[in-house]
């Protein structure tokens, strides 16, 4: 629940970029999501702890302490990074390049210190939220292919909202189940879902390459 809650995340637009997507709609999205679940997260996850793990392992989470935490860690840098894009395009340009590596190094950093933290378990984790956050991955994003095509949309509209709707920001849930949450075994399903999203993303932007140039 923690994963399905996130909104998509930086990765979403690189892999847009490489699919030859919409990019400017898949930073639009991203950015529309980041601020919707500034304030749905903390309550959604309440509830979802609430539901799943019972009153004896609750864990109470402070609401405005937590929406000020999510709002640093994703409205304000996409903030920061829409403004600066609007006002010095120039500069944006020259950094983007060195972001994108740097987002990319801190998503592996994050994932394997989650692995590293859990290698005992590792192996047993991986059997049993694999096979769920491979079913999950896959659906949102058929569901998101399909709804794009009922919309009649451009192609790479399609493609931008197939995977900001697949890609989630594994990133994020690994942060809440690790610094918020001080839990780091529910960091594990979105460190798995991050591999698996990567591996399925660069199938989708090969196979939407190819329907778009046939030839």
């Amino acid at each position: 629940m923690l994963l399905a809650i996130c909104p998509g995340g930086a990765t979403s637009n690189l892999i847009t970029h490489l699919a030859k997507g919409d990019v400017a709609l898949s930073i639009t999205l991203t950015a529309i999501t980041s601020c919707i679940t500034v304030l749905s997260i903390p309550f959604l996850l309440n509830l979802s702890m609430h539901h799943f793990l019972g009153s004896g392992q609750m864990i109470e989470l402070d609401i405005p302490q937590t929406i000020l935490q999510i709002f640093m860690i994703t409205v304000l840098p996409v903030s920061i990074g829409m403004i600066l894009n609007s006002k010095k395009p120039e500069l944006s340009r020259k950094f983007e390049k060195t972001v994108k590596v740097l987002s990319g190094i801190f998503l592996v950093l994050i994932i394997l210190g989650a692995i590293v933290r859990e290698r005992q378990n590792i192996i047993p984790y991986f059997i049993q939220v694999g096979p769920a956050s491979l079913a999950l991955n896959l659906i949102t994003m058929f569901l998101g292919y399909l709804g794009a095509t009922l919309m009649k949309v451009t192609h790479p509209q399609r493609t931008s909202i197939t995977i900001e709707v697949g890609i989630q920001n594994g990133t994020l849930g690994i942060t809440i189940a690790s610094a918020i949450l001080n839990n780091p075994t529910m960091a594990v399903p979105s460190a798995i879902y991050s591999l698996i999203m990567f591996a399925t993303g660069a199938i989708f932007s090969v196979w939407t390459n190819k329907s778009s140039n046939p030839t």
